[in-house]
C-alpha cells in the first residue's frame, strides 16, 4: 500500500464513509503500521533496559554524558504503549485538520514515557537524541531520524509534553514524553472533554477551558521552579564543608521548602477538579 492509497482511504474517511469495504481498507492500514510499531517498541524497551542497568558512577568515569544524572538517579520512567489510533480518532483529528492527509498523520502508533519531572524529561529527550553506549564510541544513535515538539512552551489549550516522531521502515511513531503531573493533566482533560465534549480542543464551556489552561500554566511555573531550586549550587566562596552546609540551610532549604508548598495547593486543586468532574458524571 503506498501514499496515495492510504491518503485515499484518508480521504473516505473525512467524507464519513463507513461501510464494511472502507473498515477492511483501515484495517489495512493499521496492519501497514504494526510491524513498524513493534521494532520501535522493541528497541526502546532495550534502550531503556541499558540505561538503567548503568551504574552512575561507572557510567560517568566511563565519560557518560553527567546531564543524564537526573534520570540515572530518578527512578525508572514507565514506559507505556498507547493503544492504536482508532477510527474516530482518525476521523476527528482530519476533520480539524482540513489540509492533512492520513499519510501525514504521526501518532497512529506510538508509546508513552512518564518520568518523575522536568530535569528527567530533559534528560530523557537528551538521551533518545544522542543515545551512545558506553562501551563502544562507534555505536550509533538510537534513531538516525528524530523530530522534537516541545508543548511545554507552546502548549495546545494547555496541553504540555514533548513528542518526538521517529520513523521506522518510512512509518512515523510518536513517543510521547511526559511529567506526572503532565500526565495527570492529560487524564484530567480526557475526563473534562468526555463531559464536554471538544473542551480539550479549546471548544466546549469557557469555564472548563479556562481552569484546564490555568491549572497547567501553574503546574508548569512549579515544574521549573522545582527544578531550579534543587539543581541550586553553593557559591564559588563556599569552599569548605561547613560554608556548604550553611548555604544549603540558610538558602536552598528554604527555597524548597517554599516550592514544595505550592506543590501541595497544586494537589489540592487536581483533586477539587477531579472530583467536581466526577459529581458531573
Amino acid at each position: 500500500m503506498n501514499r496515495g492509497e492510504i491518503d485515499r482511504i484518508g480521504a473516505e474517511i473525512r467524507q464519513g464513509r463507513r461501510d464494511d469495504e472502507l473498515l477492511r481498507h483501515v484495517d489495512a492500514v493499521y496492519a501497514l503500521y504494526e510491524p513498524a510499531a513493534l521494532a520501535v517498541s522493541e528497541k526502546l524497551a532495550d534502550f531503556v533496559r541499558w540505561v538503567f542497568s548503568r551504574n552512575v558512577s561507572v557510567y560517568l568515569d566511563a565519560g557518560g554524558d553527567p546531564s543524564l544524572y537526573p534520570l540515572l538517579t530518578g527512578g525508572s520512567p514507565t514506559m507505556s504503549q498507547r493503544p492504536t489510533k482508532t477510527l474516530d480518532s482518525i476521523a476527528a483529528k482530519l476533520e480539524r485538520q482540513s489540509t492533512m492527509h492520513l499519510s501525514q498523520m504521526q501518532d497512529i502508533v506510538g508509546c508513552r514515557f512518564v518520568v518523575a519531572d522536568r530535569s528527567q524529561q530533559d534528560a530523557l529527550l537528551h538521551l533518545l537524541g544522542a543515545h551512545r553506549n558506553v562501551e563502544s564510541d562507534d555505536a550509533p544513535a538510537l534513531f538516525e531520524r528524530m523530530k522534537v515538539h516541545d508543548r511545554r512552551a507552546a502548549p495546545s489549550s494547555g496541553y504540555r509534553a514533548v513528542h518526538v516522531i521517529v520513523t521506522h521502515d518510512d512509518i512515523p511513531y510518536e513517543i510521547q514524553l511526559r511529567t506526572s503531573l503532565q500526565n495527570r493533566w492529560a487524564q484530567l482533560s480526557e475526563n473534562a472533554d468526555d463531559l464536554f465534549p471538544g473542551v480539550k480542543y479549546g471548544a466546549g464551556p469557557t469555564a472548563i477551558q479556562e481552569r484546564l489552561v490555568e491549572l497547567s500554566d501553574r503546574t508548569d511555573r512549579y515544574e521549573r521552579e522545582w527544578v531550579r531550586v534543587v539543581q541550586l549550587e553553593p557559591p564559588v566562596e563556599a569552599t569548605g564543608l561547613e560554608q556548604v552546609l550553611e548555604w544549603v540551610n540558610r538558602t536552598q532549604v528554604p527555597a524548597i521548602a517554599q516550592v514544595g508548598d505550592e506543590g501541595e495547593e497544586i494537589e489540592r486543586l487536581y483533586t477539587a477538579f477531579e472530583t467536581f468532574l466526577r459529581a458531573q458524571q
